[in-house]
């Protein structure tokens, strides 16, 4: 045990606490860079973000919370495009009802729904091959 003066622990203290806090921050920013999803897809998650943002503008963090206001609005920028790019409809398609429903249902429903529409598929592996398969990652396997 450090015998320390009430003003040493106390500077002691900041110095790790700010330490912590850069820790926090750059994960933060990581998470904004490399997970952009989840904000994208969360609006109360993107809120809360922005709201932890006004708190870091507030502790005399303004270098960093410039930098995130700037990844944000890049990334809201690139998966608006990329989402473009996702939902444009080829001219073969004639538009209607079905790719109305595509175009506007979220991924986990479509993701349930294709599994649902593939069950019969995945019925049809033994549990020997699926058991192959993960005992051989995948050489060799028939699925």
């Amino acid at each position: 045990r450090m015998d320390l003066s009430d003003s040493q622990q106390q500077i002691t203290f900041q110095q790790s606490n700010r330490e912590t806090r850069i820790k926090v921050l750059t994960v933060v920013q990581y998470w904004i860079v490399n997970h952009w999803h989840d904000f994208a897809d969360d609006r109360s998650l993107h809120a809360a973000l922005k709201d932890f943002l006004a708190v870091v503008l507030r502790r005399g963090y303004d270098q960093f919370h410039e930098h995130c206001v700037e990844l944000i609005e890049q990334q809201d920028t690139k998966w608006r495009d990329e989402l473009a790019g996702r939902t444009r409809v080829p001219h073969r398609i004639k538009s209607g009802p079905v790719v109305s429903i595509m175009l506007n249902i979220d991924a986990k429903s479509l993701a349930v729904q294709l599994t649902l529409y593939d069950s019969n598929l995945y019925r049809r592996i033994k549990p020997v091959e699926y058991l192959n398969h993960v005992a051989n990652s995948g050489r060799g396997c028939n699925l």
